[in-house]
């Protein structure tokens, strides 16, 4: 947990830090998103771009567990 804690306290303390505070965990289709574990499928399949350039996001959505949606992915998080 040492790891993901740490992540996510640095991604909650650059967003404050930037403007942008989050200020509820973001969520899809109604269910928490982990965003350490979305954090290191993304880093792993490449990164933000190649994802998106190889329209890999249903690929992160299954790994995630999360239900596939028809629009982009990208576009459905919500905080």
């Amino acid at each position: 947990f040492e790891e993901k804690d740490r992540f996510v306290a640095e991604l909650y303390k650059f967003m404050d830090e930037r403007g942008t505070p989050i200020n509820k965990g973001p969520c899809i289709g109604n269910k928490d998103l982990n965003l350490y574990k979305l954090f290191k499928i993304v880093e792993n399949m490449g990164g933000y771009n190649k994802v998106t350039k190889d329209m890999k996001w249903p690929v992160v959505y299954s790994k995630m567990g999360l239900p596939s949606l028809h629009q982009n992915p990208a576009h459905q998080i919500k905080t």
